[in-house]
């Protein structure tokens, strides 16, 4: 009878960790990783502004608008960019989606400005680096890989940093017993000098 009382008490307190555990990755670390993104979109956004300061670059050009506009609509629904609705996306939306990369490439193919365009380019490749990471970090399927693959994870590098700190001691004590065999046979040397 007791030990049915313990039984309920432990999954009890394993329902509510679990609850705890799920509570704070949807209220705490979520939030807060979608406001980082957020905050680097806006960096990007701003870096691309300032482009227009630095080169003769219009603000009514097609790559720039379509770029500022793409990095727009990430803000508004950044919560949103999870990994799995991006997979859908891709395969669902193939042809759309191909259809975007093409009209943006020859937009910036247009750009007169090498410099300009290059900067463009350069942003379009960081703003598509950015949206991977944070669907990755967001993901409760990569999450829950991390969790599960980090104790294999961990024995690899331990057994491969293991391996080679025995690489460098075997190493460590080959110079240092150079050293102290020369060392050794010059203090004998200055021994029978003294002597003779």
């Amino acid at each position: 009878m007791q030990s049915d009382h313990f039984g309920l008490v432990h999954a009890l307190i394993g329902l509510v960790t679990w609850f705890s555990v799920i509570a704070a990755f949807q209220f705490i670390l979520l939030p807060t990783l979608v406001d980082r993104f957020r905050q680097r979109i806006f960096l990007l956004r701003r870096q691309m502004f300032l482009l227009l300061l630095d080169t003769p670059l219009q603000p009514d050009e097609p790559a720039y608008t379509h770029l500022r506009s793409t990095m727009n609509g990430i803000l508004r629904f950044a919560e949103r960019l999870t990994l799995t609705r991006l997979l859908l996306h891709s395969i669902s939306f193939r042809e759309q989606t191909k259809a975007y990369s093409k009209k943006l490439q020859v937009e910036l193919a247009q750009v007169e400005n090498q410099n300009a365009r290059n900067q463009l380019a350069m942003f379009r490749s960081q703003l598509g680096q950015e949206i991977i990471r944070h669907a990755v970090m967001i993901s409760p399927l990569s999450w829950a890989f991390f969790i599960l693959s980090s104790p294999v994870l961990f024995f690899l590098f331990f057994f491969q940093g293991l391996q080679s700190l025995l690489v460098l001691g075997r190493k460590g004590v080959t110079v240092l017993a150079k050293h102290l065999s020369v060392q050794g046979i010059e203090a004998q040397a200055e021994a029978l000098v003294i002597r003779s």
